[in-house]
């Protein structure tokens, strides 16, 4: 690696296929996440929401550096472990991909890192194959769907028979 400026040497390190191997002796695990101070609560979206115990342990051990762990439960975190009932039993049964495909459009509690608010969740019956779409609005579920179908049509050359 060279600096961007200056064209200096800062790290010769291995390649390995497309990756760049580290190695150890140069990796601080200190240093991981010294690039940018974060509050506990960005760490612990960023980390998929571990647990407490994990995310002490990430502060025990420097890895990630904020103040202190958190001590309450995130509201995100709550909602996740809500469950909803199956879905009734079905009595169709398909003979082949795209001939019945179920549609649901699930409103996130929290936003995205990526400012996606819905979730269009497209579940094909006869390989049980499930798409999620995200969408920023509601009103982007027909142009996705209409995308959707367009989709099915040009890559897996089967047209969407019933929804």
């Amino acid at each position: 690696m060279k600096d961007l400026h200056t064209r200096a040497v800062i790290l010769r390190c291995n390649i390995h296929g497309d990756l760049y191997v580290f190695p150890s002796s140069v990796i601080n695990h200190h240093a991981h996440g010294l690039i940018a101070t974060t509050s506990t609560e960005l760490w612990h979206r960023c980390l998929g929401h571990p647990g407490h115990d994990a995310m002490s342990h990430l502060h025990k051990q420097s890895y990630i550096p904020c103040n202190k762990p958190a001590s309450h439960v995130f509201h995100a975190c709550q909602l996740g472990k809500h469950v909803r009932l199956p879905f009734t039993s079905s009595t169709s049964h398909c003979v082949e991909p795209f001939q019945l495909v179920h549609c649901d459009l699930w409103t996130s509690p929290v936003l995205s890192n990526s400012g996606f608010k819905y979730y269009l969740v497209i579940v094909d019956d006869f390989s049980h194959y499930i798409w999620t779409l995200p969408l920023s609005n509601k009103s982007d579920t027909a142009a996705t769907l209409i995308n959707f179908v367009a989709y099915a049509r040009t890559q897996f050359s089967c047209p969407l028979v019933a929804m």
